[in-house]
Protein backbone atom coordinates (compact mmCIF):
# COMPACT_ATOMS: atom_id res chain seq x y z
CA UNK A 1 0.00 0.00 0.00
CA UNK A 2 1.17 3.28 -1.05
CA UNK A 3 -0.56 6.53 0.68
CA UNK A 4 0.57 9.75 -1.29
CA UNK A 5 -0.05 13.48 -0.77
CA UNK A 6 0.60 16.30 -3.29
CA UNK A 7 2.69 19.21 -2.42
CA UNK A 8 1.12 22.75 -2.37
CA UNK A 9 2.25 25.31 -4.85
CA UNK A 10 3.32 28.84 -3.60
CA UNK A 11 1.04 31.55 -5.00
CA UNK A 12 3.13 33.22 -8.62
CA UNK A 13 5.41 36.00 -7.93
CA UNK A 14 6.90 38.17 -10.10
CA UNK A 15 10.16 38.35 -11.35
CA UNK A 16 11.76 41.35 -12.48
CA UNK A 17 14.04 41.35 -15.64
CA UNK A 18 17.40 43.02 -15.86
CA UNK A 19 17.05 46.53 -16.46
CA UNK A 20 13.70 47.18 -14.03
CA UNK A 21 11.42 45.30 -17.04
CA UNK A 22 8.62 43.52 -15.68
CA UNK A 23 9.24 39.21 -16.44
CA UNK A 24 6.56 36.71 -16.28
CA UNK A 25 5.04 35.46 -13.70
CA UNK A 26 6.74 32.23 -12.24
CA UNK A 27 5.69 29.61 -9.55
CA UNK A 28 7.53 27.61 -7.43
CA UNK A 29 6.38 24.58 -5.58
CA UNK A 30 6.31 24.90 -1.60
CA UNK A 31 9.39 23.07 0.05
CA UNK A 32 7.51 19.98 2.55
CA UNK A 33 8.84 20.77 6.49
CA UNK A 34 12.12 18.83 7.26
CA UNK A 35 10.96 16.08 9.83
CA UNK A 36 13.93 14.40 11.19
CA UNK A 37 12.72 11.04 13.03
CA UNK A 38 15.70 11.01 15.81
CA UNK A 39 13.46 14.32 17.03
CA UNK A 40 10.50 11.94 17.77
CA UNK A 41 9.66 11.53 21.08
CA UNK A 42 10.36 8.88 23.06
CA UNK A 43 7.68 7.67 24.34
CA UNK A 44 6.43 8.07 21.29
CA UNK A 45 4.00 11.30 20.53
CA UNK A 46 -0.11 10.51 19.00
CA UNK A 47 -0.76 13.93 16.93
CA UNK A 48 -3.75 13.97 14.89
CA UNK A 49 -3.25 14.02 10.85
CA UNK A 50 -3.90 17.20 9.07
CA UNK A 51 -4.79 15.71 5.70
CA UNK A 52 -7.14 13.33 4.87
CA UNK A 53 -5.97 9.67 4.75
CA UNK A 54 -7.05 7.49 1.37
CA UNK A 55 -5.62 4.22 0.82
CA UNK A 56 -6.62 2.48 -2.40
CA UNK A 57 -5.31 -1.21 -3.37
CA UNK A 58 -6.60 -2.76 -6.92
CA UNK A 59 -8.96 0.15 -7.47
CA UNK A 60 -10.53 -0.06 -4.43
CA UNK A 61 -10.89 1.96 -1.65
CA UNK A 62 -9.70 -0.10 1.59
CA UNK A 63 -9.65 2.98 3.81
CA UNK A 64 -10.83 6.90 4.28
CA UNK A 65 -10.45 9.10 7.05
CA UNK A 66 -10.40 12.40 8.16
CA UNK A 67 -9.79 11.29 11.78
CA UNK A 68 -6.39 9.60 11.01
CA UNK A 69 -3.49 9.68 14.01
CA UNK A 70 0.35 9.83 13.29
CA UNK A 71 2.35 7.85 16.05
CA UNK A 72 5.52 9.59 15.89
CA UNK A 73 8.50 7.76 17.68
CA UNK A 74 12.48 8.57 17.80
CA UNK A 75 14.15 6.66 15.08
CA UNK A 76 11.18 5.69 13.26
CA UNK A 77 9.10 6.81 9.89
CA UNK A 78 5.77 8.84 11.26
CA UNK A 79 2.95 5.34 10.99
CA UNK A 80 -0.49 6.44 10.24
CA UNK A 81 -3.16 5.13 12.19
CA UNK A 82 -7.03 4.77 10.84
CA UNK A 83 -9.56 4.00 13.10
CA UNK A 84 -11.71 0.95 12.38
CA UNK A 85 -14.82 2.49 11.59
CA UNK A 86 -12.77 4.28 8.87
CA UNK A 87 -11.88 0.88 7.67
CA UNK A 88 -13.67 -1.38 5.00
CA UNK A 89 -14.18 -4.94 6.72
CA UNK A 90 -14.28 -6.39 3.65
CA UNK A 91 -10.80 -5.48 2.65
CA UNK A 92 -9.26 -6.70 6.16
CA UNK A 93 -8.99 -10.36 7.43
CA UNK A 94 -7.02 -11.54 10.35
CA UNK A 95 -3.57 -12.87 9.24
CA UNK A 96 -0.59 -15.24 10.91
CA UNK A 97 1.43 -13.50 13.99
CA UNK A 98 1.95 -11.18 16.57
CA UNK A 99 4.35 -8.85 17.86
CA UNK A 100 4.82 -6.90 21.02
CA UNK A 101 6.08 -3.15 21.57
CA UNK A 102 6.49 -1.67 25.24
CA UNK A 103 4.07 1.85 24.72
CA UNK A 104 1.49 0.34 22.31
CA UNK A 105 0.96 -3.38 23.49
CA UNK A 106 0.21 -6.53 21.31
CA UNK A 107 -0.26 -6.25 17.62
CA UNK A 108 -2.15 -8.58 15.27
CA UNK A 109 -1.42 -8.45 11.97
CA UNK A 110 -4.25 -7.94 8.99
CA UNK A 111 -3.88 -9.17 5.11
CA UNK A 112 -5.39 -6.19 3.11
CA UNK A 113 -7.62 -7.05 0.14
CA UNK A 114 -8.93 -4.77 -3.03
CA UNK A 115 -9.86 -6.23 -6.29
CA UNK A 116 -7.75 -9.35 -7.37
CA UNK A 117 -4.40 -7.85 -5.19
CA UNK A 118 -3.68 -9.18 -1.51
CA UNK A 119 -0.89 -7.24 0.77
CA UNK A 120 -0.31 -10.32 3.14
CA UNK A 121 0.50 -8.50 7.12
CA UNK A 122 0.65 -4.73 5.50
CA UNK A 123 -1.49 -3.41 8.51
CA UNK A 124 -1.59 -4.62 11.79
CA UNK A 125 -3.92 -3.43 14.92
CA UNK A 126 -3.88 -3.17 18.94
CA UNK A 127 -7.01 -4.54 19.99
CA UNK A 128 -5.88 -3.68 23.62
CA UNK A 129 -3.60 -1.02 23.45
CA UNK A 130 -1.70 0.02 26.64
CA UNK A 131 -2.87 2.63 28.13
CA UNK A 132 -0.35 5.47 28.91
Amino acid sequence: MVLAAALAAQPARRRSAPGGQSGRLQSRPMEPPIERVWDYPRPPALVPCTRRVRIELGGVTVADSTRALRVLETSHPPTIYVPPQDVDPACVRAARGRSFCEFKGTASYLDVLGGSEVRERAAWTYPEPTRG
